[in-house]
C-alpha cells in the first residue's frame, strides 16, 4: 500500500502533469497531492468518465460521456485498436436526446455500453453533481463543468441490474476557445 502511495504522490511530477502545470499556467510549487480510497470493482460492467457541459459547442448544453464496457479497457487512453462509447447527452432538451461520437468495439455491433435506463440515471446523477457544484464553479459566468468518473456494477450478482456508482467528482478546466 505505502509503495502505491508513493507512486500516486509522485505522479504530480511525471513530465506529462508538469507540462499540462506549465501550460495552464499553474504554480508548480502550489501543487498538492490527495488520495480517494473507495470500494474496488474487480468486474464492473461499464466504466467511464463525463464532463457535465458540452466541450464541442458552448452554444448547445449537453453532457460528454466516454464510456467503455467491463473494466479491462482504459477509457481516457484506451489500448491501441481499442473504442469506446462516446456521446453527447442533450438532457436539458425535450426528449432528452443522445448523440454518438462513437461505439465501443467490445459490444456487438448495433448495441450500445450503457441501456437507455442507464444513460438517464447516469444524465439524472450528472444534472445533480452539476447543480451541486455550480455555486462553487460556475459563479464567473463562463464556460464550466466537473469531470466525473463513475462505474455500472452488479457486485458480482447477475439478477440484480448494475447500479450506478459515482467515483470523483472534481472541476474540469475551462475551455477558452
Amino acid at each position: 500500500v505505502l509503495d502505491a502511495i508513493r507512486e500516486s504522490w509522485s505522479s504530480a511530477w511525471l513530465f506529462r502533469t508538469f507540462e499540462e502545470r506549465s501550460y495552464y499556467g499553474v504554480d508548480h510549487e502550489a501543487v498538492g497531492m490527495a488520495l480517494l480510497v473507495h470500494r474496488s470493482f474487480p468486474a464492473e460492467e461499464a466504466n467511464g468518465v463525463a464532463i457535465t457541459n458540452n466541450p464541442y459547442s458552448q452554444l448547445e448544453p449537453a453532457f460528454y460521456v466516454n464510456v467503455q464496457w467491463g473494466g479491462d479497457a482504459e477509457v481516457v487512453h484506451p489500448p491501441d485498436g481499442i473504442t469506446s462509447d462516446q456521446y453527447l447527452h442533450f438532457f436539458g432538451s425535450p426528449g432528452q436526446p443522445i448523440s454518438y461520437i462513437s461505439h465501443s468495439n467490445l459490444v456487438p455491433d448495433g448495441e450500445t455500453v450503457l441501456t437507455s435506463l442507464q444513460s438517464h440515471q447516469l444524465g439524472v446523477a450528472l444534472d445533480a453533481i452539476n447543480t451541486r457544484f455550480a455555486p462553487a464553479y460556475g459563479t464567473s459566468g463562463g464556460w464550466w463543468a466537473m469531470d466525473v468518473e463513475f462505474k455500472f456494477d452488479d457486485d458480482d450478482d447477475p439478477t440484480q441490474a448494475p447500479a450506478l456508482w459515482i467515483k470523483q467528482a472534481r472541476p474540469y478546466p475551462a475551455v477558452t476557445s
